[in-house]
């Protein structure tokens, strides 16, 4: 039953705006349809046929909401399009491809080249439409007062993130009474581990839900640690992730960001989609690594992913541990080759960091006065007090790949 507008809810009755690219006129019917039901109209003149777009394309920069790209198997001509089609509607616009079944692939290119949803063309459509109104009225209403949010990546370690992450939710429990801590390690999330907890729920039980997720629900999967970290759990290693739904993550962020004054996800890569989700609902992005060639390999990639993304090379942090040994790459050089605006480097202590981890409780909370928890609470202070949302952060400046760190191995040695 589809749910009728009502004054309780003026996001029903405002008028949307809505355009439609498509060249299959039977699926753009069920989409005006489900926006009428849903008391929006479309603007005059917002369907664009998609062999006339390359003429039109100039027209779509009033497209401030949503712009449907609706095709029935997507190629890498429509790819092509839809990186057009990104470049040229507002940066807050949601893109939303509507295609036939696709592979992780090709999700995947539609993300990497602006698309920010993806609906598949079947007999459930005009629910998973319901749906993604719900997200845009949920994002709407967030907007304004979103908790700071930041995503952690592993150049190389995921124990190295998942310690980064804990102690800067921990810290940042600390000066905001709670923090919301999602673990989006997909393939054996240890931070339960970290916090000596043993979850109910974990991450999965959500992210397999058929059905809308609201506060209540999350409420009840999440674990609360005394820190006032709540940790929504990441699955075990065998945990089936065929049923996971990258949209549903994005529902999981923007409800977290309006539960908790933080919010810090660990995430294991920025290659699959619902990571990519994660990074483009952060204000702040964090790289864990090592002072070592692999690890800042590694890094140069993930730099170079996330400008290639769109992602403001202001916005990524990269925290080193283990900082102080001999032999180690200096760190002015490390900066200089990845262009990175802030790298943070957290002194070897070995002792403080394995008793932390053996005794599951953050190093911050553990042993506060060691050098290693005294250089991740300045870290985690340094955040709190930047930009808090991603629309506050620099314009993105002209980024110039560097050279691959395994070819600068000799400059870094020196």
């Amino acid at each position: 039953m589809w749910p009728r507008p009502t004054e309780s809810d003026p996001f029903r009755l405002l008028e949307m705006n809505a355009w439609i690219i498509a060249e299959n006129d039977a699926v753009t019917s069920r989409i005006e349809e489900a926006l009428r039901r849903q008391g929006h109209l479309c603007p005059a003149g917002s369907r664009v046929r998609l062999e006339a777009l390359p003429s039109e394309l100039d027209q779509l920069a009033v497209a401030k909401e949503l712009v449907f790209f609706v095709v029935n198997r997507i190629t890498p001509a429509h790819l092509e399009s839809m990186r057009a089609v990104r470049t040229v509607i507002d940066d807050n616009a949601l893109l939303v491809v509507v295609s036939g079944a696709a592979d992780h692939a090709t999700v995947l290119g539609a993300v990497r080249v602006g698309a920010n949803d993806f609906l598949t063309i079947n007999d459930q459509l005009e629910e998973e439409l319901s749906r993604l109104f719900s997200r845009v009225h949920l994002t709407r209403r967030g907007r304004a007062d979103k908790g700071y949010t930041v995503t952690v990546l592993p150049c190389q370690s995921s124990p190295d993130a998942n310690v980064v992450a804990v102690n800067l939710a921990a810290a940042f429990a600390s000066r905001a009474t709670s923090c919301g801590l999602l673990d989006f390690h997909f393939r054996g999330g240890d931070l339960a581990l970290l916090l000596k907890q043993t979850p109910r729920h974990t991450v999965i039980d959500l992210l397999t839900q058929r059905d809308a997720i609201d506060e209540p629900m999350l409420r009840q999967v999440v674990t609360a640690h005394d820190s006032g970290i709540q940790l929504l759990a990441g699955p075990t290693s065998l945990s089936d992730l065929t049923a996971i739904r990258p949209q549903t993550c994005e529902e999981v962020i923007a409800l977290s960001q309006q539960m908790w004054p933080a919010v810090v996800i660990n995430a294991e890569d920025a290659l699959h989609a619902e990571q990519m989700r994660a990074l483009s609902l952060s204000d702040d992005i964090v790289l864990a690594a090592r002072l070592d060639i692999p690890s800042l390999h590694r890094a140069d990639r993930q730099v170079e992913m996330l400008v290639e993304h769109q992602v403001a090379r202001e916005r990524v942090h990269m925290v080193v541990l283990g900082a102080g040994l001999a032999g180690e790459i200096p760190a002015s050089a490390v900066k200089k080759v990845l262009q990175i605006a802030e790298l943070r480097s957290i002194p070897d202590d070995p002792v403080a960091l394995l008793r932390s981890v053996n005794l599951g409780n953050p190093l911050v909370l553990e042993q506060p006065g060691s050098k290693a928890a005294v250089a991740l609470r300045q870290f985690a202070e340094s955040l709190l007090s930047g930009p808090r949302s991603a629309g506050e952060a620099k314009p993105l400046t002209t980024f110039k790949a560097a050279a691959t760190l395994a070819a600068s191995a000799i400059p870094f040695c020196r």
